[in-house]
């Protein structure tokens, strides 16, 4: 099993095509710092900070009051979390332009997409390009099963996507350090829970951590989504342009059909991929829960994986 991980680790980094993916991660992560410096720095500066988050409340209020009866509950709640949370920065003098390295990081893991989708396309490559190039007859008159095969594949293919991760998250922490300075990793981060609804604080690194591994739970679906598709198709082109459609579509189509009201959405996986929404809400259906998304992402992974064992053990190469 070692070496055929070894093996695919090889092919994996000695395409050109894999470097110059993550460089443009690199570059994007880049571009993304500096323009996220430049669009606080005038903020950082604010002495009026009060003043504003008042008036902001209030247009809150009229928009929230105008539009009750056209929005959903968790848009209610998600425009009353705000006010709250606006409200308890003010009582406590706490401004919410203080910028720190660890709060930068918070905003870092929401772009953790990013590594996401180079993993994703690695993994919509790793197979189909055994068929599309012809090397999987190569693979399979090896002494070893399939079933150890595509096991490699996928393994090393959660390999590629930790090492992203860790990159990412490196580069980031020292980048945050850069431009805000090193410190702020036990400043609170205030959020407003849907449970009670109530004010709540945690320091600024467990935000990141929890951020952090709610954003690896959606990875890990949509690189499982991807390695399948891979699987099931022959034409490595093919299985990248599907895997990436089907990541960005299957989040659109959970918006449209929230916006018109059909609950039976929250049985599609990418309604339950941010378990934030447990953490500080909004919930998108009422009465989903923790454990239920859970579950629909445990059944989604399962079935991911039979069907990504199906398509390759079961496939002819004699084409």
């Amino acid at each position: 099993m070692l070496n055929l991980i070894l093996n695919e680790n090889m092919k994996i980094y000695r395409r050109p095509r894999t470097w110059l993916l993550i460089a443009a991660m690199f570059v994007l992560l880049f571009i993304h710092a500096f323009s996220y410096y430049e669009s606080v720095s005038d903020y950082k500066e604010n002495t009026n900070w009060k003043q504003e988050l008042t008036e902001r409340n209030e247009e809150l209020q009229e928009y929230r009051e105008k539009y009750k009866n056209d929005m959903s509950k968790a848009d209610i709640d998600g425009i009353n979390a705000q006010i709250k949370k606006n409200e308890y920065y003010m009582e406590h003098d706490m401004s919410p332009g203080k910028l720190t390295q660890w709060e930068y990081m918070t905003d870092v893991t929401e772009i953790l997409l990013f590594a996401g989708i180079l993993t994703a396309i690695i993994a919509s490559d790793i197979v189909a390009s055994e068929f599309s190039g012809g090397t999987i007859k190569l693979l399979l008159i090896r002494p070893v099963s399939r079933t150890k095969i595509l096991l490699a594949k996928y393994l090393t293919t959660l390999l590629f996507g930790t090492a992203m991760v860790a990159l990412l998250l490196t580069t980031g922490y020292l980048l945050g350090g850069v431009l805000f300075g090193f410190g702020g990793m036990d400043l609170p981060y205030i959020y407003v829970s849907p449970e009670d609804q109530a004010i709540h604080q945690m320091t600024s690194l467990e935000n990141v951590l929890i951020s952090t591994g709610v954003q690896l739970i959606g990875i890990l679906i949509i690189v499982t989504l991807a390695f399948m598709i891979s699987a099931a198709m022959r034409s490595s082109a093919l299985a990248i342009s599907v895997a990436l459609v089907s990541m960005f579509v299957g989040t659109g189509i959970v918006g449209f059909f929230l916006e018109i009201g059909h609950s039976w959405v929250k049985y599609i996986v990418f309604a339950n991929m941010d378990l934030r929404m447990y953490i500080e809400g909004p919930i998108i259906v009422e009465g989903m829960t923790m454990g239920f998304s859970l579950i629909v992402i445990a059944v989604y992974y399962l079935v991911f994986h039979v069907f990504s064992w199906f398509f390759f053990a079961k496939r002819d190469v004699s084409a």
